[in-house]
């Protein structure tokens, strides 16, 4: 067999190796040794793929083979290393985005009787060598596949219809390009050597990994300086590298024991736990970063919420529920919690509002939907190392996704908030925002495994010292704990509670009031004067469903009960007393003086005719809410309740938009 020993520069394609071997020795693809071809002693291979120079999986694996480049450079007596990059199959499958579906060829490279496979990258706009653009189709319009066929390969150095030429009689022996030329390739290949411990999201949704590798590809400079690669040799990598979020881990620690206080889900469990209350969750990662981040929202952000979250569901009122957002900054973290579940959590009503609701026995295999990241593998000698930090990886990923989530259900509320007027259709969607494809349906996800940008996008490199994951984008922190700093603080604030509650109490206890006991009956008395004690605010269930809040406080005469909303108070000595005693007076005064509660003043305004309108509007209005309600419920209702107000907020112009909501709410 015919070679020069020696010609193989650094960084040559395989696929045009073999063409020169072909042409130099006249010879067709069946025709080589089947030494030098490892998988292609199977009479069915028909071609091989020179690009990536690996057998694909599936049924055409039967059919195609690659090429066995130790064997090959043996039987040309090259090193082993002159192959190095002559394809592409190191590269991992998250990597795999950054390579053209063909091959690209350099025309002053050509003539020189050079090709690299390197010049596949579609970051690559114009050659390194020599400047000048990359070419991927003939004049006659073929492109320019790295597929070596065993049948019809008889155009060996040119495209089959002679116009464009790989390599002339000259530079097919020896080309005239020396090594010294080619160095302006080793930055890539030094930047390709980093590629190779890449790690990033694989799915089988088509959609949703195009919005992943797009992504990725528009900042390579930075996610190559957040994962501590080398600077890519681009022309356009220059991108903000604002909005990442880092983490790194080492790998003495990934290879320590775990601390007692750590869970860690187990990689090959059975997909579900086996205690009885947590039947209805999935042991994944993602499980356990969703319920960890529910847990903190019940326990650090929205104690005592759960009331405004049902009287959302109850009254689902846009512009009464932005207006009370505004008024109670509970109810913001009550809304955001409300889109947060139902968003990452598919049976969320089945379990919450109220907490904890008894599941019946159809309803103990209930799935969260909530789905581990997907991982495509590393390559390399890094292989070992990226086994062990799987788990980690995992858990950074879970915990960016949530993490992710939550920030946008607060963004939803604050908008709620500036706007006034309450919009979740965001949460009820279903459809990727892409359109649907003849003969198939739109892809359907939810907030945790939705494309960028409305979730995050990763990458994870592994080395051998360690592990190193970055995400984007990382959204700003909005916090909202409630839990005091220190001890003191806590006092402070409890006090300065105090203080309001006893002013309250001081507002409304004076002059004149009724009083009645069962020994002395009516009786008409100056307010009792409240002792400097703890008072509190509690609310009277009475037998016809109505609800009156009254303040209970000590007094030199026991325990003092004082009506909110009237002129009336009883006295006893225990608490039991006194709240029988009012009850009593409370169904006397009723039988004879009618409600206690007294009508809203701010329905006594006088605005004549236009009052009158508005009147009549607000009870269409609320016709219409609870119609809605009625057939299509809080979540599918979210556009025609959305809809419904904002068509009553463009009747009366003359207002600013921040006032509107005030104004019907107060009619």
């Amino acid at each position: 067999m015919t070679w020069h020993s020696g010609s193989v520069l650094p960084f040559a394609s395989l696929w045009h190796t073999l063409q020169r071997l072909m042409h130099l020795n006249a010879m067709r693809a069946k025709e080589l040794p089947e030494l030098l071809v490892g998988s292609w002693q199977a009479p069915s291979v028909r071609y091989a793929d020179l690009l990536f120079n690996e057998i694909p999986p599936g049924t055409a694996r039967q059919r195609a083979g690659a090429v066995h480049t130790n064997q090959l450079a043996s039987a040309m007596g090259e090193p082993a290393h002159a192959f190095e990059w002559s394809h592409l199959g190191r590269l991992p499958g998250a990597a795999r985005c950054l390579v053209t579906p063909g091959f690209r060829i350099c025309p002053a490279c050509a003539a020189g009787g050079y090709h690299s496979a390197l010049f596949s990258l579609k970051a690559l706009d114009r050659c390194p060598i020599h400047r000048c653009d990359l070419i991927s189709h003939c004049r006659c319009g073929a492109s320019f596949e790295p597929v070596l066929r065993m049948v019809g390969a008889t155009h060996a150095g040119q495209c089959r219809c002679g116009q464009t030429a790989f390599f002339t009689s000259v530079t097919c022996r020896r080309p005239t390009l020396c090594a010294d030329d080619i160095r302006p390739m080793r930055p890539v290949a030094a930047w390709l050597e980093g590629i190779c411990t890449l790690a990033r999201p694989s799915t089988h949704r088509k959609h949703t990994q195009e919005a992943h590798d797009q992504a990725f590809l528009s900042a390579l400079g930075a996610w190559s300086a957040q994962l501590g690669f080398c600077a890519p040799p681009f022309d356009q990598v220059c991108c903000a590298q604002e909005g990442f979020s880092t983490t790194t881990i080492s790998a003495d620690v990934l290879r320590a024991p775990s601390t007692s206080g750590l869970k860690v889900v187990p990689i090959d469990d059975s997909r579900f736990t086996t205690s009885s209350k947590d039947s209805m969750w999935l042991l994944t990662e993602a499980t356990v970063a969703y319920r960890a981040m529910t847990r903190h929202i019940r326990r650090h952000l929205g104690r005592r919420s759960e009331r405004f979250a049902l009287q959302f569901l109850q009254h689902p009122d846009p512009l009464a529920m932005a207006e009370l957002m505004r008024a109670q900054p509970q109810a913001m973290v009550a809304f955001a919690e409300l889109v947060f579940c139902f968003s990452m959590e598919r049976f969320a009503m089945n379990r919450r509002w109220p907490y904890r609701q008894a599941l019946d026995a159809t309803q103990r295999v209930l799935q969260d939907g909530l789905e581990d990241p997907w991982l495509a593998g590393f390559s390399g000698p890094e292989q070992e190392l990226a086994n062990s930090a799987r788990g980690w990886l995992s858990r950074q990923v879970a915990a960016a996704r949530v993490t992710h989530a939550w920030r946008r259900a607060q963004a939803c509320a604050i908008d709620a908030m500036r706007s006034g007027l309450a919009d979740w259709r965001s949460a009820n969607q279903q459809a990727n925002g892409y359109p649907q494809t003849s003969g198939g349906l739109a892809e359907e996800w939810n907030w945790h495994t939705a494309p960028p940008p409305f979730q995050v996008t990763w990458a994870a490199s592994a080395t051998r010292t360690g592990l190193r994951f970055a995400c984007y984008p990382a959204t700003t922190r909005i916090d909202w704990s409630m839990t005091s700093s220190t001890k003191a603080e806590r006092r402070s604030a409890w006090s300065k509670a105090q203080a309001h509650r006893q002013s309250r109490l001081e507002q409304i206890a004076t002059g004149p009031t009724l009083s009645w006991t069962q020994r002395d009956g009516w009786r008409a008395i100056d307010s009792t004067r409240t002792e400097q004690s703890a008072a509190k605010l509690h609310v009277l269930f009475l037998p016809l469903g109505e609800r009156i809040s009254v303040w209970m406080f000590r007094s030199s005469v026991g325990y003092t009960l004082r009506v909110v909303d009237a002129k009336l108070e009883v006295s006893a000595e225990t608490p039991r007393q006194a709240f029988s005693a009012m009850r009593e007076a409370l169904s006397m005064y009723q039988a004879r003086y009618g409600a206690v509660r007294p009508p809203n003043p701010a329905c006594k305004r006088s605005q004549g005719d236009l009052s009158a309108s508005r009147r009549d509007l607000v009870r269409w209005y609320e016709a219409h809410l609870a119609q809605i309600r009625y057939k299509l419920g809080f979540w599918r209702g979210a556009e025609s309740f959305n809809q419904l107000a904002l068509g009553l907020l463009q009747v009366d112009r003359r207002l600013p938009a921040e006032e509107r909501a005030k104004v019907w709410l107060e009619v």
